[in-house]
């Protein structure tokens, strides 16, 4: 019976051994999970001030190429300003130029139109002449 009796003590000491055992390897394996569930909460917020910070990256950049875009299309409307301006005084100096030319072509238009009515007196005139000279011929041939 003793045997026993120090079989079932060996056995009581093993077993609150093994038992301390266990409850130091689920206490730290508690202390680890809660070490990476630490973490994980740690990545988790890392993760979402990334996110923001890109977010807030992209919208400045985003700005920033709607600063680009506001610049260059104020560049372009100045130079389409100038492009206009000189073609509106190229305008103006062709109106003038045309002003000038149809001028002078309706003074040679006039200065032609006068000589070709000076020709055609002359004509009618010499025509005149010629049907007197004929007319005065018949009277004096009447007459004789």
């Amino acid at each position: 019976m003793r045997e026993f009796t120090a079989f079932a003590t060996r056995f009581h000491k093993l077993k609150r051994d093994l038992q301390d055992i266990e409850e130091s390897q689920y206490a730290r394996l508690l202390q680890q999970e809660r070490a990476l569930q630490l973490q994980w909460q740690q990545l988790e917020d890392l993760s979402r001030e990334a996110r923001g910070r890109m977010k807030e990256a992209a919208s400045v950049l985003l700005v920033q190429s709607y600063v680009s875009y506001q610049e260059a299309i104020e560049t372009r409307k100045a130079h389409l300003e100038r492009e206009w301006a000189a073609l509106q005084g190229d305008v103006h100096a062709q109106q003038g130029k045309l002003r000038d030319a149809y001028v002078e072509q309706e003074k040679w238009s006039r200065i032609s139109q006068d000589a070709r009515m000076e020709d055609r007196v002359e004509r009618m005139r010499k025509l005149q002449v010629e049907a007197d000279d004929e007319a005065l011929k018949r009277f004096k041939r009447t007459d004789v």
